[in-house]
């Protein structure tokens, strides 16, 4: 009967260790827990066939229609119809695409993200403390042989002995790394190193994304000018056909005129239906641009008739100077050396001694039986020195030291890549620069060109040909100016964008391009 009491007690202890250990198990593993458990309850599912399920196409020749494409919004419109009402200023666009392109976004997030890999790379230069705890309940038995020598036994019946233990184990460690060769510090250089990275790519997005719209923007003006454009030469075309069918009604020409008349009217108006079709296209573009709906209606201001003349004191390598200074890819170029660089440290530290210090306090208290507690403090040094490894570290380092070379080979080519643009830009500025008044004087001359024309048919004293000529001469200038402006505010801003200072969202863009080219080292002049 005792041991019947002694089996009920030591079964009421287990069960009530085994309830605390799955209340902690519980509590503060559940992650760990569904980890265990799921490949068992994958386990219990019946096998089957994924073509039966659809979750493949049924054959090679069929597609996989099972669910539609549902895009979900991540982010919240910050624009109602408040913000986008109005006339919108380039500068305006200019904020709406910073803050709501989904680029911008992406880039904000990964720079945030590195900024607090950085600050984990930094615990390595305290300590690390860990605790241990547990509760133990054993139940041993002795065999005869394990009685001693003074137990009496007084049948056949063999002598057992049963001891049971309770205890609770307590561990508090203290470890810290003394000595590494640099490991720590290059560690934190590399987090460091990928924060500047991913903060110069931010920067470098900021100013795609403006380009982007700025693109598009520019785009926008060109179209809207030919439709402008091409709704004045459908007035002009219209007078010509109203003076051809008045001297076809006189009877001083032929109704050859009035077709041909007619024929050039139709194709002015099919020119405006296409140039509209493209201001609206260019208008889409501008809106996804910002990170709006394309069917979004907005209102853009557009650039002033006359257009600020800007002249750039400096040279070429005035300007390549700058952007060695300003381009954010080229600070990314250099973040990615110093990152090689640092991985060579972490290399050459993982090849070298460590020197770890350790502090331990153990504690065991018996509970039953009951007895005093007792301690354990332990004090130590621990060297650690990787001697052979199949040359392992003496080829990464190597590795290592092609991938530095090669960064900074790819850093002299992206030099040569920004320089290859800032010159590009600035040529083609200057160029559309020095071509606007050469375009509107065309415009001009053409002007009155084809009114003599008119004029002089009425009379008699020019033809038909000779007023559609003039027409289509005035035409093609009109159109021309419109590039040339187009291509102006183009390339202004692909020159702020390859020196690097597309940057100012502060309203200077408000009215028109700035005067002073952010911070180049310009000169105005009257138009």
């Amino acid at each position: 009967m005792a041991w019947m009491v002694s089996s009920l007690e030591y079964i009421k202890a287990l069960c009530e260790v085994i309830a605390r250990i799955l209340y902690n198990f519980i509590r503060l593993k559940k992650l760990m827990a569904l980890a265990l458990l799921s490949p068992l309850l994958l386990g219990c599912e019946p096998f089957y066939d994924p073509v039966e399920n659809k979750d493949v196409p049924t054959s090679p020749g069929s597609v996989w229609n099972n669910n539609s494409i549902v895009v979900k919004k991540t982010v919240e419109n910050p624009f109602d119809v408040t913000d986008l009402s109005g006339t919108m200023s380039l500068s305006r666009l200019l904020d709406i695409a910073l803050y709501n392109n989904p680029a911008t976004r992406a880039s904000w997030n990964a720079a945030r993200a590195s900024a607090y890999a950085y600050r984990a790379s930094l615990s390595n230069y305290y300590p690390t403390i860990e605790y241990t705890g547990s509760l133990d309940a054993q139940t041993s038995s002795g065999s005869p042989f394990a009685v001693s020598s003074q137990s009496i036994t007084t049948s056949n019946t063999a002598a057992t002995t049963t001891s049971r233990m309770t205890n609770i184990f307590n561990d508090l460690s203290l470890t810290y790394l003394l000595l590494d060769f640099g490991g720590r510090s290059a560690t934190a250089e590399y987090a460091l190193q990928t924060l500047y990275a991913s903060n110069w790519q931010h920067n470098f997005t900021m100013q795609q994304v403006m380009l982007s719209v700025l693109t598009a923007y520019t785009g926008y003006l060109g179209n809207r000018g030919l439709v402008i454009s091409y709704e004045t030469d459908l007035k002009d075309a219209e007078v010509a056909l109203n003076a051809a069918q008045l001297m076809h009604r006189a009877g001083l020409t032929t109704m050859s005129d009035v077709l041909l008349a007619q024929s050039n009217l139709e194709q002015t108006r099919t020119n405006l239906i296409q140039a509209r079709g493209a201001e609206k296209t260019s208008l889409g573009e501008i809106l996804i641009a910002l990170g709006l709906p394309p069917d979004a209606d907005i209102s853009i201001e557009q650039l002033p008739q006359a257009l600020p003349v800007i002249k750039i004191s400096g040279d070429i390598s005035c300007l390549l100077e700058i952007a060695k200074q300003r381009r954010p890819d080229l600070g990314v170029a250099i973040a990615a050396i110093k990152q090689q660089e640092a991985q060579l440290a972490i290399s050459y530290s993982s090849s070298m001694p460590t020197l770890t210090g350790f502090l331990g306090w153990d504690q065991i208290r018996l509970i039953s039986p009951k007895k005093p507690s007792g301690n354990t403090k332990v004090a130590s040094l621990e060297l650690n020195f990787p001697i052979f490894q199949g040359f392992f570290y003496m080829n990464q380092q190597r590795q290592l030291r092609g991938q530095v070379e090669e960064a900074m080979a790819n850093l002299d080519v992206q030099v040569s890549t920004v320089s290859t643009q800032v010159v590009t830009a600035y040529y083609s500025f200057t160029s559309a620069e020095a071509a606007l008044p050469s375009s509107a004087a065309a415009v001009e001359y053409s002007k009155r060109a084809y009114r003599g024309y008119i004029v002089q048919y009425k009379t008699g004293t020019a033809s038909l040909l000779d007023v559609l000529s003039a027409l289509t001469a005035l035409s093609n200038a009109r159109a021309q100016q419109v590039l040339t402006r187009t291509q102006w505010a183009a390339s202004l801003a692909n020159l702020s964008f390859s020196v690097g200072v597309l940057e100012d969202t502060s309203g200077i863009w408000e009215k028109s391009p700035p005067k002073d080219l952010y911070k180049l080292p310009i000169q105005d002049k009257d138009a």
